[in-house]
């Protein structure tokens, strides 16, 4: 039985392929699909193989590809190294290209290149865990600041609204101490006239309502000129 080739993508597929499974309507109903399982061992990605044991930067060699630089080496002496040998074959691939085109050198000097700016990409790879961290490190002190400033600016509100609240307390404290008692009118004798009247029970609620709004009104107009006065 002949096996059949299976077609691999070169990007993924769109997002509203996924997005459209995971609506409210299918999640209630239960419609939505599961999580993929967490990947163990070995894997295909685009084509390339891969592996979760495999270390975050692979070798040159476990790529199939040359490495030019020693085993133990230093960064930097290396990338300055790299640099300066992709200019000198770049002049020499413009000198073969000038001269005689048709060189077969043309073509083992692209490949140099090539080979020179592999091993320069994977050393300027090598900083990506350093990257990751410092990225990570400007993150939290960037949401440090911004909590600080945020509680710097609470610590101000609450003192400014503590001290507003000091000064309202004194300006009650001097109206108290300024206002005269307030003197209310009498309605005893209206009262008297209410309680003798046993027959109208109506009556007497309505005229009793009629004193406390009176009491009440004449409280809220020694307030409203309080309040504006004082604010």
């Amino acid at each position: 039985m002949d096996e059949v080739e299976q077609g691999v993508s070169t990007f993924p597929d769109p997002p509203k392929l996924f997005y459209k499974l995971y609506t409210n309507e299918n999640i209630r109903a239960g419609l939505a699909p599961e999580p993929p399982p967490v990947i163990k061992g070995s894997y295909s990605t685009f084509g390339l193989p891969f592996n979760t044991n495999d270390p975050i930067l692979r070798g040159l060699e476990d790529q199939g590809l040359q490495r030019i630089y020693p085993e133990k080496y230093d960064s930097k002496e290396e990338l300055k190294r790299l640099n300066g040998s992709i200019v000198v074959s770049f002049l020499e691939l413009l000198d073969v290209l000038i001269n005689c085109p048709s060189s077969p050198q043309r073509i083992k000097k692209i490949q140099d290149l090539n080979l020179l700016f592999v091993n320069m990409h994977h050393l300027v790879n090598g900083y990506r865990p350093h990257q990751a961290r410092e990225t990570l490190k400007v993150i939290m002190e960037r949401q440090k600041k911004q909590r600080d400033d945020a509680i710097l600016l609470l610590d101000r509100a609450i003192k400014k609204a503590n001290s507003l609240l000091v000064e309202c307390h004194k300006e009650l404290d001097t109206f108290s101490a300024e206002q005269q008692p307030i003197i209310l009118p009498d309605h005893s004798n209206d009262i008297e006239m209410i309680s003798s009247s046993d027959d109208k029970k109506e009556d007497t609620v309505s005229a009793v309502q009629n004193i406390v709004r009176q009491l009440v009104h004449s409280q809220d107009n020694e307030l409203c000129q309080f309040v504006d006065q004082h604010f």
